[in-house]
């Protein structure tokens, strides 16, 4: 048997973990996450002219945007918002 197959048998009857304070708990991994999905869409190099990234939480949901280089240039940065429970994309756009 394959380690897919055997791995596959093993988790139907697993049961997975609920962090107490979510999947997302702080800034510093709502930021990871909200980088990794804005790199996988808009590339790296687009993605590192916009560090550093800032996080906001509000009613479970982490709103994660990009600085804008210079302050107060006419142009725009990626957004993403995550569920802080589930860990899920909720929003991913790139203001321009």
């Amino acid at each position: 048997m394959d380690e897919w197959k055997a791995l596959d048998l093993s988790l139907k009857s697993a049961r997975s973990i609920h962090p107490k304070n979510g999947w997302v708990p702080d800034e510093a991994t709502a930021i990871r996450i909200a980088e990794a999905v804005a790199i996988a869409q808009w590339g790296e190099p687009q993605i590192a002219k916009e560090r550093p990234f800032k996080a906001r939480l509000r009613d479970d949901v982490w709103t994660i945007m990009g600085t804008l280089h210079p302050q107060g240039a006419f142009g725009g940065t990626a957004v993403v918002q995550l569920s802080r429970n589930s860990g899920a994309v909720l929003l991913a756009l790139h203001q321009y």
